[in-house]
């Protein structure tokens, strides 16, 4: 295909959360990467606009006196659209930022109403014809994994074809009607993908403030390894946005693409944002054995959410050796009855044994907990409480207790919604931002009969309590760890550490313009 002059415009809006979310950091857009690199793979004119990361820690008032917005105002987005712009294509992942992207989105298109705005993204793949009705302003949208999809689409408009028979769209018609076509066929072969096109991006930004979902490495540079899940947890939205099919890529073709970033970007560290990374124990020793030839010195983790099945003695020290410094699992309760209703395929004794053998092993490691399953007891509660603080006791770094929320795409969520539990409207949208909030009285809700929304807060607060107390009293090392992280270097050896740490860059920042102005 020849190459076209009309530009193609990629922008991943202003990242919305709560004033009071101790937990939304802002990472680099991998997911726009790719789809950039392959539109250009193609010989398509693009240009991607990353308003978070053009003017992080920029904050203005969202919608509602509890959010705040991250980035680019919409006045210094429209600046650099360009004015020939045919197609401008906007990034919806998260639920909690709907409201915001709707109005966004709606923005975008009354200055630029001949473009087609086609969004994409987890929340548009979950709830399609809601997301087009409640939001006139997009044309189309992308379901599920995106690359193939957008090109596709972006080809037929681009060359005034109809682009009705593209597959794995959503629209409505001149009727109002809901058209959704037959959902694509995921990319059979992951290594035919282009690499992510960070060019647009300001990585250097990112790394100026080690921004990250986990700890830092210095400068940590976003990376996929494998693409999908093969797991069916009723709680994720995964099966419904990727399907169950897991692709790996090839290690020896995922160490070209860090080969170029160490080359291009100086980079020290590497963040996996897979689903499931680690599920072959083969897969992981060949990759773990090309790290230390390759790149000695550079540090790693696993996306969040690790499992055990692969994570062995064995398994660990090899990982360990290799520069993986950070290890996140995912136990999800205390209470292996709760975990067996949520569909989650795992047993606690085994993955206590991996987390408790990497602590032995100096692994930095981090366990997510969730309260409140809609069929969670008080005993299920408990065991998980207990769970948390054993997990102290063995070593592990951080722990997150987290109350259950219907996320959007989530089996779960599909029928709370079926059973008019859940009512779809911009409250519920915006009572999701109140995830990584300590306390939220007033906006969160529990999906129990039996355990009000109050009491599950109380159980979370004395959750993360009894975890850090017993941590750092058990293991008083880590409170040195903890200072000496603060206040120098640009690398850290865990979650608290590192949002402690963005805290204090936040304010400095803030503090530098009072003076300078």
């Amino acid at each position: 295909m020849q190459s076209l002059t009309p530009a193609i415009t990629l922008i991943r809006p202003p990242q919305l959360s709560s004033k009071y979310s101790v937990n939304a950091v802002p990472v680099p857009p991998i997911g726009l990467a790719y789809i950039a690199g392959y539109l250009k793979a193609r010989n398509l004119s693009v240009k991607t606009i990353d308003c978070t990361g053009l003017k992080l820690n920029h904050f203005s008032q969202g919608h509602r006196p509890y959010l705040r917005v991250e980035g680019l105002n919409l006045e210094e987005t429209l600046a650099l659209i360009p004015r020939q712009t045919e197609i401008i294509g906007i990034s919806a992942m998260f639920s909690q930022e709907w409201v915001y992207d709707r109005n966004f989105i709606s923005k975008i298109k009354s200055h630029f109403p001949l473009a087609k705005v086609i969004v994409g993204g987890e929340h548009v793949s979950s709830l399609p014809e809601y997301t087009l009705r409640d939001c006139p302003a997009i044309d189309f949208a992308v379901l599920g994994e995106g690359e193939e999809v957008f090109f596709q689409l972006c080809k037929a408009i681009l060359n005034g074809n109809s682009p009705l028979d593209v597959e794995g769209i959503a629209y409505l018609d001149q009727d109002k009607s809901y058209i959704c076509s037959k959902r694509a066929s995921r990319i059979t072969n992951v290594e035919t993908i282009p690499s992510p096109d960070w060019s647009d991006i300001p990585l250097e930004s990112y790394f100026a403030r080690s921004l990250g979902f986990g700890p830092s490495f210095g400068r940590s540079m976003p990376i996929l390894a494998t693409r999908g899940c093969p797991y069916q947890c009723t709680f994720c939205s995964s099966p419904n946005t990727w399907t169950t099919r897991y692709v790996a890529r090839s290690p020896s073709e995922l160490i070209e693409e860090i080969r170029r970033y160490v080359e291009e970007y100086r980079i020290t560290g590497l963040q996996f944002y897979d689903l499931t990374m680690i599920i072959k124990k083969s897969w992981i020793h060949e990759f773990c054995t090309l790290m230390i030839k390759e790149f000695p010195n550079i540090s790693w983790s696993p996306p969040i959410g690790t499992r055990s099945e692969a994570l062995d003695a064995e398994t660990l020290d090899l990982m360990a050796k290799a520069g993986c410094s950070y290890l996140a699992y995912a136990p999800e309760s205390g209470s292996q009855e709760a975990l067996i209703r949520v569909k989650k395929k795992l047993k606690l004794d085994n993955i206590s044994k991996s987390i408790i053998h990497a602590t032995q092993t100096k692994l930095p490691t981090k366990i997510n907990l969730i309260i409140g399953f809609p069929e969670d007891t008080r005993r299920d509660i408990y065991l998980t409480l207990w769970y948390g603080i054993k997990a102290a006791f063995w070593g592990v770094d951080d722990c997150s207790f987290n109350m259950f929320y219907a996320y959007p795409g989530s089996e779960i969520f599909f029928q709370k919604l079926r059973d008019q539990e859940i009512r779809l409207d911009d409250d519920f949208f915006d009572s999701l931002t109140s995830h990584w909030e300590l306390f939220a009285f007033t906006r969160r809700r529990s999906y129990s009969a039996s355990i009000s929304t109050r009491e599950l807060i109380i159980y979370r607060f004395i959750g993360l309590a009894s975890f850090y107390s017993c941590a750092y009293l058990t293991h008083p090392q880590k409170i040195l760890r903890f200072a000496k992280n603060l206040f120098s270097g640009d690398k850290t050896n865990s979650t608290i550490e590192q949002r402690a740490k963005v805290f204090l860059m936040r304010r400095w920042e803030i503090i530098k313009k009072i003076f300078t102005y």
